[in-house]
């Protein structure tokens, strides 16, 4: 079924039993808890959601579109992820083996038996760049692989685990780069999206920066809620050299690139924080992972030996960057009970949120994909209220 816009708030498709997740989409924009969003669901690799609505910018002078993009920020992870565990399903790759192995130059200061795992896992002790880098310094990946190269693990590798908010983008982004000659973002671009259709970017061609939506910062960015004042809370206790300020804001450059989605923040590739996407794409991507790794036209994305790393802990407990308890898998953030860290009933749900409350989720015990993409930032760590209130209408429908 194919909605008119009665309004310029909302279009798209939505099969009837799910006009509820439609019903949500347009509160939201109607009442301006989104400026622009996207939303997409697939079950059994059938899309039976596709609807996006409002604008692009806080300006309100362009309708979003079917094509529009949208930064997926920490969202990016997630695709990163999957192609160091398509590498290892290729056998170019070994999880358990030091990186050392394949980056000679990173085995320094106590970081020699350091493997993927640990990276993809977010327990290699690596969350920060130590030295405060001015605000000068380069956004190019080769200038931050060097400081990972001389760092000195934070804890224990393996002992504990922590948000690597960008430095896990660098780490892997590298290590593509060593075993593939391409950079991840060409890998995933060639291997990936390409071969899937996929609308998804890491480091855009300028060709696509007019479909790109931008940032809109409302007064709900400063609406305080637990996890966002036990954050803050950690940060004073840490003090000014809190290795959770250096995650997330070391440089203080990286940030305001981001925030603003500068023309530099779009080219690059930083393989934790700026790909672009739309929620259609999302949704197909996960809903293929969701549905035994394998497209509907018989495209392996991960073998059935590959796909359960996706879902299987290796991290679960006190974060020391976030300052919460966080789960995850091999590169993916798992389901917790929380109602804003929950990403719906199923057991081995898995997927990744994005700075300001993009999500994606796979959900193999119901087959189903999901993305969701907004330019109205909130400032909720794992599931933002907006797609956890169109996840909860979508299950209600099934």
């Amino acid at each position: 079924m194919t909605f008119r816009k009665t309004s310029p708030e909302i279009a798209g498709t939505c099969s009837p039993e799910f006009h509820s997740v439609r019903d949500v989409l347009y509160r939201s924009l109607k009442e301006g808890r989104d400026i622009g969003a996207g939303v997409s669901f697939q079950v059994e690799g059938e899309t039976v959601v596709d609807l996006w609505g409002g604008w692009t910018s806080v300006f309100k002078t362009r309708a979003w579109q079917q094509d529009t993009l949208t930064n997926i920020f920490s969202c990016t992870k997630g695709l990163a992820a999957l192609c160091v565990l398509r590498l290892a399903d290729e056998g170019r790759l070994e999880l358990d083996v030091p990186v050392a192995q394949y980056w000679p130059a990173f085995a320094q200061n106590g970081k020699e038996g350091i493997t993927l795992r640990h990276i993809l896992g977010h327990r290699a002790g690596l969350p920060a760049i130590d030295p405060l880098l001015s605000f000068t310094q380069r956004l190019e990946p080769f200038h931050f692989e060097a400081h990972l190269e001389r760092a000195r693990p934070r804890w224990q590798p393996d002992t504990a685990h922590g948000y690597h908010a960008l430095t896990i983008g660098w780490l892997l982004g590298r290590i593509v780069q060593i075993v593939t000659g391409k950079t991840l973002g060409r890998y995933f671009a060639d291997e990936i999206a390409k071969p899937l259709q996929l609308d998804i970017h890491i480091g855009t061609d300028r060709a696509h920066f007019s479909r790109i939506s931008r940032p809109v910062y409302s007064l709900a960015l400063l609406e305080p809620h637990p996890d966002l004042l036990t954050l803050l809370a950690g940060v004073l206790r840490d003090g000014r050299n809190a290795v959770t300020l250096k995650a997330l804001a070391n440089p203080l450059s990286v940030g305001l690139h981001a925030i603003t989605l500068s023309p530099t923040w779009s080219r690059i590739e930083q393989p934790a924080a700026n790909g672009m996407a739309t929620a259609r794409d999302l949704a197909k991507l996960y809903g293929i992972l969701a549905n035994g790794g394998r497209s509907r036209d018989g495209f392996v994305l991960l073998s059935e030996r590959l796909l359960p790393l996706c879902w299987q802990e290796q991290s679960c407990g006190p974060d020391r960057v976030l300052k919460r308890h966080t789960r995850f898998s091999h590169g993916f953030m798992l389901s917790q009970p929380d109602r804003y860290a929950s990403f719906g009933p199923g057991t081995r749900s898995f997927g990744h949120n994005g700075l300001g409350g993009t999500l994606t989720v796979a959900d193999p015990d119901f087959k189903v994909g999901f993305g969701y993409v907004t330019n109205c930032l909130g400032n909720y760590l794992l599931v933002d209220p907006r797609p956890r209130a169109l996840l909860d209408a979508f299950y209600r429908c099934l």
